[in-house]
């Protein structure tokens, strides 16, 4: 794939994941993904207080394809944010599961072709996200009322 699709991918996916998430429409699925959201963000910030991976590209000492982040590399982010998306989607049986999966994964990919992850991360993050989406799932009284 060439360096512009992926730098389109890594950039704009979260973004666009969570409007095509606003555009279905969906409550529960809405409230999930973003109360999902705000834990993995809280999550990732609790976690680089403990775990100070240097990103890739300061390690390998190369260019990435995309202006440098200045945190820490695990777990990624993005990756996390997608895996929101995708596992609320499994969790509640949308038909949209299968393609934000593969998003999910090519997202994951994306980070570390354009140099700013480790494949580590990226599993990091999406089991990250899985995880935060499925306690919210089963532990919140505010889901089971709405």
């Amino acid at each position: 794939m060439s360096d512009s699709l992926m730098v389109f991918i890594t950039d704009y996916s979260p973004y666009l994941g969570f409007g095509l998430i606003i555009l279905m429409k969906n409550k529960k699925i809405f409230l999930l993904t973003s109360c999902g959201l705000l834990l993995s963000f809280a999550a990732i910030y609790l976690i680089h207080l403990f775990i100070q991976t240097p990103r890739p590209f300061l390690v390998l000492q190369t260019t990435p394809l995309i202006p440098p982040p200045n945190s820490y590399s695990f777990p990624s982010g993005h990756s996390a944010i997608m895996s929101v998306y995708a596992s609320a989607l499994l969790l509640i049986k949308s038909r949209w599961t299968f393609f934000f999966i593969l998003w999910a994964l090519l997202v994951g990919y994306s980070r570390v072709y354009v140099g700013v992850h480790y494949p580590i991360d990226v599993l990091g993050g999406l089991v990250l996200g899985f995880i935060i989406t499925f306690m919210i799932l089963k532990y919140s009284q505010i889901w089971r009322n709405s």
